[in-house]
């Protein structure tokens, strides 16, 4: 698979020399602190269609950001080397300590195919960066239907591009394992034809391919949803997984034109985090930063895409950010897991760069540094 050729060589060529000759690198959870992770969305380049001209790269449609100047990012609108470099010196520098990057497989005859390299720019650039050293990164495998693999062929050409990004020094380790999430519990259930066999035969296949190349054990996650009601011990993807997480969890609510209150979101990740607390997997929580999809809004959209938030003040996402830190020193079942039982306090924020969506936390027009800025006062540098 040319993707996975070309995140080794970004690996080999930064072992060897550069930002990374000599460098010393430990685990982000050796201090027992919470770890800040931020959702990596790399749906931003400069060839067209692009998602700054509509949500489904709608060459026809025209660029949103003059009806939108608040949200056109400082830090550089495209996801290229020199904006990743940027990105990571910023997050870094205000207490971020994982990106969470969102890996999507080019299924052969999809519409989309062509897409996927371009969506995986993100996890590519981050390794090359000469700032990689300064935080980690996570994958996200977003196994939406038109991204998923399909077969074993298809699955092992993703294994092969996922351990060779796991071979880079800035991997997010927990208690020694690598950290790897699946989107989307269902989605993998239905890729997998509903067999617990053969899903645990995809993930042992991955498991099986990290240790054979020295890298160790994994911990691994899957995405549910928060509205999902609390999970019973018997649960059948808990002999699975690790770990469960949500991506985001927009609230079931009427789509109107009119702005819902900020309040609603949170309230929306306290149902879920509540739902979470007696599931038998321990459960990585996540924060909003927003949802407000008005550049993709469109009278056919999904009910979501027709829904709207306020984005936070500097005081609503301080106080979010706050009440999240209460809940992992609270709760002892969130988090990610550690080898003997216990956890390590962890936990994702929608999203760093969904411009179009309103999960924003990269410094905009509009915001200036006010997201980083909250992080950083609550969870310190």
């Amino acid at each position: 698979m040319k993707l996975s050729m070309a995140i080794a060589a970004i690996v080999v060529g930064g072992l060897q020399g550069g930002a990374f000759a000599g460098e010393q690198y430990s685990d982000a959870e050796a201090a027992d602190d919470t770890l800040v992770g931020i959702n990596y969305f790399a749906g931003w380049w400069r060839e067209m269609p692009n998602k700054w001209h509509g949500q489904g790269w709608d060459v026809s449609a025209p660029d949103w950001r003059p009806q939108h100047p608040e949200r056109v990012p400082l830090l550089g609108e495209y996801n290229d080397q020199a904006t990743m470099d940027r990105e990571i010196r910023a997050a870094a520098s205000y207490g971020v300590d994982f990106f969470m990057i969102l890996y999507y497989y080019p299924t052969p005859g999809s519409p989309e195919a062509k897409n996927a390299p371009r969506l995986n720019r993100g996890l590519e650039t981050f390794m090359a960066s000469k700032n990689a050293g300064k935080m980690k990164f996570c994958i996200e495998y977003c196994n939406a239907a038109r991204f998923s693999a399909r077969d074993e062929k298809e699955w092992n050409e993703c294994v092969s591009a996922w351990v060779a990004a796991m071979k880079h020094p800035s991997y997010l380790r927990v208690d020694g394992r690598l950290v790897f999430k699946v989107h989307d519990v269902t989605q993998f259930l239905a890729a997998n034809n509903r067999d617990p066999d053969l899903c645990r035969k995809r993930l042992d296949t991955l498991r099986d391919a990290v240790r054979q190349e020295g890298l160790g054990e994994m911990i691994i996650g899957v995405g549910v949803s928060g509205e999902t009601p609390p999970l019973d011990k018997n649960w059948p993807p808990a002999k699975l997984f690790d770990f469960t997480g949500a991506y985001m969890c927009v609230p079931k609510i009427e789509p109107r034109q009119t702005e819902y209150p900020y309040a609603l979101l949170a309230q929306q990740r306290q149902t879920a985090l509540t739902n979470r607390l007696s599931d038998p997997l321990p459960w990585m929580p996540y924060v909003a930063a927003g949802w407000n999809p008005r550049p993709w809004s469109h009278p056919q959209a999904a009910a979501h895409y027709r829904t709207f938030f306020s984005f936070p003040t500097r005081q609503e996402f301080t106080d979010e950010l706050r009440a999240m830190k209460a809940a992992l020193s609270k709760y002892p079942s969130l988090g990610l897991p550690k080898r003997d039982g216990a956890r390590q306090k962890a936990f994702t924020i929608y999203a760093w760069n969904e411009y179009g969506e309103g999960g924003i936390i990269a410094p905009t027009q509009g915001r200036g540094y006010m997201m980083l800025e909250c992080i950083k006062d609550v969870f310190g540098q």
